[in-house]
């Protein structure tokens, strides 16, 4: 019988990759903004579904950085592109950057929403500071 986090997360996108990496579910979608910028996104998730993270392993901004630049506070990510799904994420940060997945207070379901609406609201803070900074360096 497969994880039920992994029947979840087929059910939610029937084209997620899906795969077993230790005692982890892992899942692996594209998903695009209102304006279809693609983000992939990766999600981890115990076997049962009860703890999860998101991943930007890629944005359209900055292929290479999924933080595009910004910081923490402003594009709610981390430094390897964990995102900051809500309160209590502070907990799954681990030692040398390693997330604890087992620490997450987020279903996998839950996680896959609150990444997925992360993507529009990344783009949309995106673009509003780079059309702040072409209004400032305006002559």
């Amino acid at each position: 019988m497969p994880p039920v986090a992994a029947e979840i997360l087929r059910r939610i996108n029937p084209n997620m990759l899906i795969a077993n990496e230790g005692n982890l579910v892992v899942g692996i979608e594209d998903c695009d903004d209102p304006e279809h910028r693609i983000y992939r996104l990766e999600y981890r998730s115990t076997a049962d579904g009860a703890h999860a993270i998101a991943v930007c392993v890629s944005n359209p901004w900055d292929r290479d950085d999924p933080t595009a630049g910004m910081s923490a506070d402003r594009g709610h990510i981390s430094e390897g592109g964990l995102i900051r799904l809500g309160p209590g994420v502070e907990a799954v940060l681990g030692v040398g950057g390693v997330p604890l997945v087992e620490n997450s207070p987020f279903h996998v379901e839950e996680a896959v929403i609150r990444a997925r609406y992360w993507v529009a609201a990344f783009s949309c803070r995106y673009v509003f500071e780079e059309l702040q900074q072409m209004k400032e360096n305006r002559p």
